[in-house]
């Protein structure tokens, strides 16, 4: 009932949350000693980077029971989760929720709160004169 998502993030919303990360990384390193007893911990960055890829954010999204995601067609209509998100284009509407720590690892825990879903309609390759296709029938 509860997944992990990932998101890519512009350049814009990245320079907005750049200011986000350092004040959370000041102030946990500042109260380190009260929050997690003097232990040493391992900072996991919030943004997800690999190569020259853009940046990801990696939340967590309630699919099902009282606290599910909230889902919106682009005309601003409730709407089912799509069994698979992979085919949509997505919106997320986000919530820095809290502290997450396991063992010595320490993290910033995002979770959706609402999903704009515009699904794609899957076409037919064969539709129409499509210039890849060897044959035609």
């Amino acid at each position: 009932q509860r997944q992990n998502i990932c998101f890519r993030v512009d350049p814009e919303l990245e320079e907005k949350l750049r200011p986000l990360i350092r004040t959370w990384q000041t102030t946990s390193k500042k109260h380190a000693a009260r929050l997690f007893k003097g232990k040493q911990m391992t900072y996991k960055p919030l943004l997800l980077t690999k190569d020259d890829y853009p940046p990801l954010v990696r939340c967590k999204i309630n699919v099902r029971g009282t606290k599910a995601c909230r889902c919106w067609t682009p005309t601003y209509e409730r709407c089912e989760i799509p069994d698979d998100l992979r085919e949509c284009r997505l919106v997320p509407r986000v919530q820095f929720k809290s502290l997450w720590v396991m063992g010595s690892d320490v993290g910033l825990s995002v979770e959706v709160l609402d999903l704009m879903v515009d699904q794609v309609p899957e076409e037919c390759p064969f539709v129409n004169d499509n210039p890849y296709l060897l044959n035609k029938y």
